[in-house]
């Protein structure tokens, strides 16, 4: 069995702190191509739009390691 067909979350630790970026959709396509969309359930939305509608800011983040 691969590790996504098990539905259990792991912890992998990397020998090199590497970047990533995650992405949180409220809204998708059907088999139709028509556009939905979704429940913000974490309540993002609101969030995302104010920083799109604000002044640009680049801040550069550490990245951290254990």
């Amino acid at each position: 069995m691969n590790v996504i067909e098990s539905n259990k979350t792991r912890t992998v630790y990397l020998p090199k702190p590497m970047p990533v970026m995650l992405l949180y959709w409220t809204t998708g396509f059907d088999e139709n191509n028509n556009i939905r969309f979704k429940k913000d359930v974490y309540g993002r939305d609101k969030a995302v739009l104010n920083a799109l509608n604000g002044e640009f800011k680049f801040r550069k983040r550490p990245i951290i390691s254990k």
